[in-house]
C-alpha cells in the first residue's frame, strides 16, 4: 500500500499511533499521514543533514568522497527530508564499499533511535528539533550512468564508482566497443 491510499490512511488513523517511525522509505509522506501521530513521524535518514536529502544519501557520500557520513533522527515535514534533527551520529567513510557503509548506517541508526527515544520526551511531549544547519545538499537517485567509470577521472573518482557496485565502463570505440562489468580495483 502506498502512503497517499485513503484506505491505508484511514487504517492508520484506526490503529491511533503515538508516533511512526520510518528509514530509507522512498516516498514523500502527505500532510494527512503527518497529522495522524499525536507526536509526529520521525526518519532515521542516512546522512548528516542537511547535507545529502533525498533518495541516495550514501551513495552520494561515497561519490563527492565524503570523509564521514552518518544517521540522524529528525523530524519528519512534507518537503524532502527538511525537518529538524533530533539526534545525530557520524561514521568515517574511508575506503568501505557501498554494502559494507550501508550495513554499518543501518545498526547505528538503530542504535541511535533505541538510545535516543528514552530522552525524546519531556512529560507527554516530544522535545523541539534542532533546526538544520549548513549548506543543503541533495541526494538525486542514482542513475545507469553515475555508476559508469569513466577512465579519465582520477583514481579516487574511480575507486569511489566502483565502490557503489554494479560499476561498468567501455573498452574501445564505436562498433568496437565493449560494455565492461567492474567488480573490484
Amino acid at each position: 500500500m502506498k502512503a497517499r491510499e485513503p484506505e491505508f490512511l484511514e487504517k492508520l488513523r484506526g490503529w491511533a499511533p503515538d508516533v511512526i517511525v520510518v528509514a530509507a522509505y522512498g516516498q514523500i509522506l502527505p500532510q494527512a499521514l503527518l497529522d495522524i501521530p499525536r507526536h509526529g513521524c520521525l526518519n532515521v535518514h542516512t546522512s548528516l543533514l542537511p547535507r545529502w536529502r533525498g533518495a541516495a544519501p550514501v551513495e552520494r557520500a561515497i561519490l563527492a568522497g565524503d570523509a564521514e557520513t552518518g544517521v540522524c533522527v529528525m523530524a519528519v515535514e512534507e518537503g524532502l527530508d527538511t525537518g529538524g534533527v533530533y539526534a545525530r551520529a557520524t561514521t568515517p567513510v574511508g575506503t568501505k564499499r557501498l554494502t559494507e557503509l550501508w550495513d554499518e548506517l543501518s545498526v547505528t541508526g538503530s542504535q541511535l533511535l533505541v538510545d535516543w527515544l528514552p530522552t525524546a520526551f519531556d512529560g507527554d511531549r516530544l522535545i523541539a528539533p534542532e533546526p538544520q544547519v549548513g549548506e543543503v545538499t541533495y541526494a538525486a537517485k542514482l542513475t545507469a550512468d553515475d555508476r559508469r567509470v569513466d577512465l579519465t577521472a582520477s583514481a579516487e573518482q574511480q575507486l569511489a564508482v566502483i565502490r557503489l557496485g554494479n560499476a561498468w565502463t567501455m573498452l574501445g570505440d564505436g562498433d568496437d566497443a565493449k560494455r565492461l562489468k567492474v567488480l573490484a580495483a
